[in-house]
C-alpha cells in the first residue's frame, strides 16, 4: 500500500530492499531492527500462544481488528452439526 512503513523484525535480513521499493511506490522501509527489540517481539508471541492456546472462545475480528469473543451457535446450528455427527 502506497505509503505504508515495512519493518523488517526478522533477525536477519529477508526482504530484498531494491525490489520493495522499485514496486511500491511511497513506502518505507526499515530494514532491520535491534536484538533486544526481537526478543521482545517473540516474548509477546509466545505469552500470546500461552494466554490463547485452546481458548475456543476468542477468534480474530477482522472487523475489529483484535481478538474478540466467537459468536454464539445458534439453535438451528447446534442441531444442523448435530444431524451431520449421527448420518
Amino acid at each position: 500500500k502506497e505509503g505504508a512503513i515495512v519493518v523488517n523484525v526478522a533477525s536477519h535480513k529477508n526482504i530484498d530492499e531494491a525490489t520493495l521499493l522499485s514496486t511500491r511506490p511511497g513506502v518505507r522501509f526499515v530494514p532491520q531492527v535491534g536484538k533486544v527489540t526481537v526478543a521482545m517481539l517473540e516474548r509477546n508471541l509466545l505469552r500470546l500462544h500461552k494466554n490463547f492456546d485452546g481458548c475456543g472462545r476468542l477468534v480474530w475480528d477482522s472487523a475489529l481488528g483484535c481478538v474478540a469473543p466467537a459468536p454464539a451457535l445458534v439453535k438451528h446450528d447446534v442441531q444442523n452439526v448435530q444431524q451431520v455427527l449421527t448420518q
